[in-house]
């Protein structure tokens, strides 16, 4: 039995394999082809021949990899290896409500106020407070900017009820 999200899944991995910004563009893509396919399951044709037609429009998968990954620079590499890291972290995030994501966000908050405010006090007259302190504020925008990402999703195709 054909299995529709399964196969568009496996068809845009092959073309992100090695893209930049690849779970952005994985949510964008799958997306953009599921509105495709809802157009023409619209028409009466079957998942598999709706999912044949759209991935036939989109072109050759090699073709469309290489366009996806032909701005990668150094940098964006080594984001799409922490991507590979930030991909399960993001879908936990994504299955918590938003009051949670807004608690831990709170609480991620204390526990770095906490640890500033205790490096100040430890560290005071060494000079090397405000390194610390600094150093301590650019980490936790790590947790805060993957929990403020998190739980909230735009309306798509794939969540709509169509018809």
């Amino acid at each position: 039995m054909f299995e529709l999200d399964k196969e568009l899944h496996s068809w845009c991995q092959a073309i992100l394999r090695h893209s930049p910004k690849r779970t952005t563009r994985m949510v964008e893509l799958e997306d953009h082809m599921h509105c495709e396919i809802e157009q023409l399951l619209s028409t009466g044709l079957s998942e598999e021949e709706s999912f044949l037609l759209a991935t036939k429009r989109f072109g050759d998968v090699r073709e469309l990899a290489r366009e996806y990954s032909k701005n990668q620079t150094p940098l964006s590499a080594i984001c799409h290896r922490l991507e590979i890291i930030e991909g399960p972290v993001m879908r936990w995030i994504n299955s918590q409500s938003l009051q949670r994501v807004a608690g831990l966000q709170i609480l991620v908050a204390l526990v770095f106020a906490g640890f500033i405010l205790l490096s100040s006090y430890l560290f005071s007259g060494t000079g090397h407070e405000d390194m610390i302190r600094n150093l301590l504020i650019a980490v936790w925008f790590v947790p805060f900017i993957l929990l403020s990402r998190g739980g909230s999703k735009r309306p798509s195709c794939k969540r709509m009820k169509l018809g």
